[in-house]
């Protein structure tokens, strides 16, 4: 019986430990670590953009809400955001359906848009912006 109470002691001990490490990690805020981890997961991205943008990454992200991990963990999963960006980056900057995106973008834009809930009005700015943006020679 003691040993039993040793064991169970150490086994709700060691769950304490694994618990307190996953709420630090999911709570913490984000570093470029997490942004190449998390944000590899975008079909179009690469890592080296992302490695090399992402001082400016990080930025965007947490200028626009997204600070902890977990916030960057939804905002990677909203495939409606990313696809909303997608075509307006198709339809606005001319870059082609599938492979248009960069760190920046999804940065910036995706997580403001995301911030918004993808209201109706964000998207009205973004393209307007992204007009803006064509007019004056970025593609």
């Amino acid at each position: 019986p003691p040993l039993v109470v040793i064991f169970v002691a150490a086994v709700v001990i060691a769950g304490f430990f694994v618990w307190v490490g996953e709420y630090v990690k999911t709570t913490s805020e984000i570093s470029k670590e997490d942004v190449l981890e998390l944000m590899r997961a975008i079909p179009e991205l690469k890592a080296d953009a992302i490695v090399e943008q992402g001082d400016r990454v990080i930025y965007y992200l947490r200028r626009n809400g997204i600070a902890t991990r977990q916030q960057l963990v939804e905002f990677v999963n909203a495939t409606d955001c990313l696809n909303t960006i997608r075509r307006l980056y198709h339809d606005h900057l001319k870059r082609p359906m599938g492979n248009n995106l960069d760190p920046i973008a999804v940065a910036d834009y995706g997580a403001r848009l995301y911030a918004s809930g993808r209201s109706h009005r964000m998207i009205e700015d973004l393209a307007k912006e992204l007009d803006y943006h064509y007019r004056n020679g970025s593609r």
